[in-house]
């Protein structure tokens, strides 16, 4: 099944909340976020999740959205770096 940019860019939000959780953090102990992505049109939609998970400008982890051809259907990933407090 093929997801459309904005299913992929909340799937991805969301399966890092997950995985943060699994290590008793949150959204709030990112301190990182690389957004790899196939073409320049998902960042309409990575931005609309980064708002919604991080609504204060000025507590917003340091981020970078990277374009990158890929091989197999990969379309967009996410690489955080987070801090346990």
């Amino acid at each position: 099944m093929l997801v459309d940019q904005d299913g992929q860019a909340r799937l991805s939000f969301d399966n890092l909340k997950a995985l943060l959780a699994k290590g008793g953090m949150s959204m709030g102990d990112v301190v990182k976020l690389d957004c790899f992505v196939q073409d320049d049109s998902y960042r309409e939609a990575i931005n609309k999740y980064w708002v919604e998970n991080y609504p204060d400008p000025h507590k917003r982890p340091a981020r970078h959205t990277l374009v990158r051809p890929w091989r197999g259907g990969v379309r967009m990933q996410l690489s955080a770096i987070a801090v346990a407090g």
